[in-house]
């Protein structure tokens, strides 16, 4: 649980975990999908506006206005905490969403907020028990209901929706 004032990297990667965890536990309680027991991640840096002045607190990256070219290159939990722990200072919010499986590994989308913080106050999130991640999804297929009247269904469906938009 998150009890100092600041984050530490070993804090943020236990969130990441956390996080994970949680993700995974939605898709088995809602996908029929087999998963591998290996985790890869997506970074999408800059997710957010930011044309509001930054709060005390808050910055902003330079590198953040360049466009990104690495949104799929598959990346390790450490490999994900050594991009988004800057100078000891974390995005504000990151949304993990899944987004597909293959025989090795669970490939989940990390959506990040452009500003980052070291400060408790600018975290989001801190009542899910792992901020600044955010579970988002799996997002359910059009027309489905619940399980009861629908089942679980294929984690794919979501992925290849996704690419068409």
């Amino acid at each position: 649980m998150f009890e100092s004032m600041t984050l530490t990297r070993e804090q943020f990667a236990e969130n990441l975990k956390q996080g994970t965890e949680a993700v995974r536990k939605n898709i088995a309680r809602l996908c029929w999908n087999e998963l591998p027991d290996l985790d890869r991640y997506f970074v999408i840096l800059n997710g957010s506006f930011d044309g509001n002045p930054l709060a005390p607190g808050e910055v902003l990256f330079p590198d953040h206005n360049m466009p990104q070219t690495d949104t799929r290159v598959p990346r390790t939990a450490e490999e994900v905490v050594e991009k988004l722990w800057r100078a000891g200072k974390v995005p504000a919010w990151i949304d993990i969403s899944p987004y597909e499986i293959d025989g090795n590994f669970l490939y989940s989308e990390l959506l990040c907020c452009g500003r980052f913080t070291n400060e408790e106050s600018h975290l989001y999130h801190k009542p899910e028990g792992y901020p600044p991640f955010h579970i988002f999804g799996p997002v359910l297929p059009v027309g489905y209901r619940d399980l009861e009247h629908d089942g679980k269904f294929d984690l794919h469906c979501y992925r290849d929706r996704k690419r068409k938009t």
